[in-house]
């Protein structure tokens, strides 16, 4: 028993090898979808924002037509 967990803990410790370097900034991506009304202004306000608050994050804000947000998404 203690083979079978020393086996599960080495591999669930794995990943961490393959991981982001510490101090590397991290990149998220954010899938909008365009409402009616909704201006380039407000997701690039919203965009700035996060950014200042969350200097090791880049947040990339992807406007998506609303009719095409779904294949956008399982694709992604």
């Amino acid at each position: 028993m203690k083979k079978i967990g020393l086996i599960a803990m080495t591999l669930s410790l794995i990943p961490l090898l393959f991981g982001t370097p510490v101090g590397a900034k991290k990149e998220v991506n954010f899938f909008l979808a365009l409402y009616d009304g909704l201006r380039p202004e407000y997701y690039q306000d919203l965009n700035r924002a996060f950014n200042e608050a969350n200097p090791d994050i880049d947040l990339k804000v992807i406007p998506v037509d609303w009719n095409a947000l779904h294949d956008k998404l399982v694709v992604a």
